[in-house]
């Protein structure tokens, strides 16, 4: 009996050893090799040659492509397609390096008082007449005589306008009232526009307006047309012969509607587009297909913003004790992954040179901070924290908001959620004494302009939606301008961050870096320079690099014409129907109107 049961061991052990041979999780060179021939039968069924034409994606219609007005993200990237900057800024080890474009060079003198702009003198506009500094003093004449511009007071100094001396046709001199140490990064933000153009412009007009399309970036507006197949819009380019950089490599450029509203994603997987800027949560669907991904430091910091005017929140202890219980390790994966996504450590945006370096150690324990608002919530047989959000299932804020919710009730508080339609949420964010919710989640642009912050957190500052004042600190944004010492201007900066992160206003969680998809066909992206805007600083410069299998390749792997698909993966997502598309839930109408 013994040796049967022996026996019958022995043969259950062999029967489990021979299926986990034949598993092909235990062959991973068999693995290796069908996801490799899947990735190439792929490519060869649906990568078309590219020829001399690259496709990028954007996910909504452009809504302004008037720069000065240009807010939502696909007009942003069409404007910066079409206008050239002055120069851009890179930050490296507390020094900036400049790369000049349309400018020649910027001299600052040593008071602060005193800039001098001077433009190459190969440049043009897009009709061929020449960009001269009468056009720079017009566009900044555009801010002061429009305040509601997309540069708000960039461009004042101290409530000042600053004072324009034309030396010649290619150097303007720029006096301030008072000194400025940071009016370079409005200069570099700066969208030069013809002046005879905008002079009869009006604020808002979109690619049917095409005389007002007259840019000086590389490519050339030509037309748009509906893609027929996929029921989408396109915007055709052409490369701008009279470019100051040379010619782009690339003859045409066409900029496409993708049918999904939130991400390119799928597009790019059926190789409709070339580029394109993902989700953080998209870039575990390119592993295994021929796409670069470009991490770029700059894009948006996430806060939980406090409305504190009203009384739930009122208290900076109840700030710091909301703050301390969120736990931003488990939130970051709705925005991304650790190559898009790190803990944000100040209120400044993690492109910025002067952003403090904080330890955001919590000086509140959890269980100090569960008992304070549990000690609230005793005396109040009312109170609750009330989160707004957006209304749209499986996106970043119902996600956020049922993770606090699930949170806070998990450890006996009460948060109650206000579910919004997104004009209805983005109407009460911007009202600081909205007492429709008491907290929520915030997500602004980073920038290098560190007086840019001051919009969010200044007494009078445009974007403060939190109700935030402190006369102090109002003081002390105006004294960090005007150091002339970069050690000085550093430490006042970091003054004014400690002082936010203190009364916590706004608490900062996460830094979103942007993600850039592209083609791996696409080449020289390194001296094109990956771009948060416009894709590419230098879009003239990319290359292409066409990809034709090896009849090597094809042998190793056995590919046959009858292996290579007929259908697209993801057609049904990539077709626009208006009733199978996946959109923004908005508002219907007749809805019942907030009190």
């Amino acid at each position: 009996m013994k040796n049967l049961k022996l026996g019958l061991l022995s043969l259950v052990f062999l029967i489990l050893l021979t299926s986990c041979k034949q598993s092909p999780i235990n062959n991973p060179k068999k693995e290796a090799y069908e996801i490799e021939r899947e990735k190439l039968i792929n490519r060869l069924s649906f990568q078309k040659e590219l020829k001399d034409k690259v496709k990028f994606g954007i996910v909504v219609p452009p809504e302004n492509l008037n720069p000065f007005y240009a807010k939502d993200e696909s007009s942003k990237i069409i404007t910066g397609i079409l206008y050239q900057q002055l120069f851009t800024i890179r930050e490296s080890h507390n020094s900036e390096e400049y790369n000049y474009l349309l400018a020649d060079s910027l001299s600052i003198s040593e008071d602060g008082k005193n800039y001098v702009l001077k433009l190459k003198d190969n440049i043009f506009w897009h009709d061929g007449s020449r960009i001269t500094v009468d056009d720079v003093i017009f566009s900044i004449d555009y801010t002061y005589n429009n305040n509601d511009t997309t540069y708000l007071d960039s461009f004042y100094v101290d409530g000042e306008e600053i004072d324009f001396k034309k030396i010649s046709d290619d150097t303007v001199e720029l006096n301030l009232s008072k000194p400025s140490y940071t009016l370079k990064y409005a200069l570099e933000k700066l969208k030069v526009v013809p002046q005879k153009t905008f002079e009869k412009s009006p604020k808002k007009f979109t690619f049917k307006d095409k005389n007002f399309l007259i840019g000086s970036g590389p490519y050339v507006y030509k037309d748009k047309i509906k893609d027929e197949y996929f029921k989408v819009d396109e915007y055709n380019f052409e490369a701008f012969k009279e470019y100051f950089d040379g010619k782009s490599n690339i003859e045409k450029l066409s900029i496409r509607v993708v049918a999904h509203y939130s991400s390119p994603r799928y597009d790019m997987l059926d190789y409709n587009i070339q580029g394109g800027y993902i989700l953080g949560s998209d870039s575990s669907a390119f592993v295994n297909d021929f796409y670069n991904i470009e991490t770029i430091e700059s894009g948006q910091v996430a806060s939980l913003l406090f409305k504190m005017n009203n009384k739930t929140v009122s208290s900076p202890k109840m700030r710091k004790a909301i703050s301390n219980l969120i736990n931003v390790n488990s939130i970051a994966s709705n925005f991304g992954d650790n190559t898009n996504v790190s803990r944000a450590n100040s209120v400044f945006g993690h492109d910025n040179m002067y952003k403090s370096e904080n330890n955001l150690i919590n000086d509140m324990s959890i269980e100090n901070a569960v008992e304070y608002i549990k000690s609230v919530q005793r005396k109040d047989d009312n109170f609750s924290i009330r989160l707004g959000f957006v209304l749209d299932p499986g996106e970043i804020q119902e996600k956020f908001a049922v993770y606090l919710q699930e949170n806070l009730i998990a450890k006996g508080i009460n948060l109650e959620l206000v579910p919004l339609y997104e004009e209805e949420y983005v109407e009460e964010l911007k009202d600081p004494n909205s007492d429709l919710f008491d907290i929520c989640l915030f997500i602004y642009d980073s920038d290098k302009d560190p007086d840019y912050f001051k919009n969010f957190f200044k007494t009078d500052g445009i974007f403060n939606y939190s109700g935030y004042k402190n006369k102090d600190l109002d003081f002390l944004w105006e004294k960090a301008r005007e150091s002339s010492n970069l050690e000085t201007r550093v430490k006042l900066y970091g003054e004014i961050q400690d002082t936010i992160l203190r009364d916590k206003p706004i608490y900062p969680l996460l830094y979103l870096n942007r993600v850039l998809a592209t083609d791996d066909r696409l080449t020289n992206v390194e001296e094109a320079m990956p771009s948060s805007y416009s894709f590419f600083t230098n879009l003239n410069r990319l290359k292409i690099n066409e990809f034709k299998a090896s009849d090597k390749a094809l042998k190793k792997y056995d590919i046959k014409e009858s292996d290579l698909k007929d259908e697209p993966r993801y057609d049904n997502v990539n077709i626009y129907n208006e009733n199978a598309q996946p959109k923004k839930i908005t508002k219907p109408e007749g809805a019942k109107e907030l009190k």
